[in-house]
């Protein structure tokens, strides 16, 4: 019998039901996430992370996603930006490398999807930074 993974949350924070693994399909694997060595340079659950995304990708600014680094730069400064914007970039391409599109029957599913195979590959990131990449994901697939 498939394993369940729990309960996964949409953009909105809506609860929804439990995803079985075997639902699950994900083109990067676990140890992919290791070898790039991120878990060991960042907390994926610090508020400077998740602010850092927040600003990059239009969270809360815009009606859809508008990923901008200048934007970042110009207000965490250029160090900081350029310390955090590798993570940020690493982690979008992982989210993205969901097949979720293909797979889902509508574009709830696909989020739903999304996150629950980027939470395989990184299950300590801040469930802000899962909301916000399905919105990217989601609008981009729409």
């Amino acid at each position: 019998m498939d394993e369940k993974i729990g309960k996964v949350r949409v953009a909105d924070n809506t609860p929804t039901e439990e995803i079985e693994k075997s639902q699950i399909r994900s083109n990067v694997s676990i140890e992919s996430n290791q070898r790039c060595g991120l878990k060991e340079l960042i907390d994926f659950d610090s508020s400077e992370l998740v602010d850092a995304v927040r600003i990059w990708s239009g969270w809360g600014q815009s009606s859809w996603p508008t990923r901008d680094d200048s934007r970042l730069r110009s207000i965490l400064g250029t160090d900081r930006a350029e310390r955090l914007l590798p993570t940020i970039k690493q982690l979008e391409k992982d989210f993205y490398s969901s097949d979720a599109y293909l797979n889902a029957s509508d574009l709830a599913e696909v989020g739903k999807l999304a996150q629950a195979q980027f939470r395989l590959l990184h299950p300590s990131v801040a469930e802000e930074i899962v909301d916000i990449f399905a919105w990217c994901y989601t609008f981009d697939w729409r």
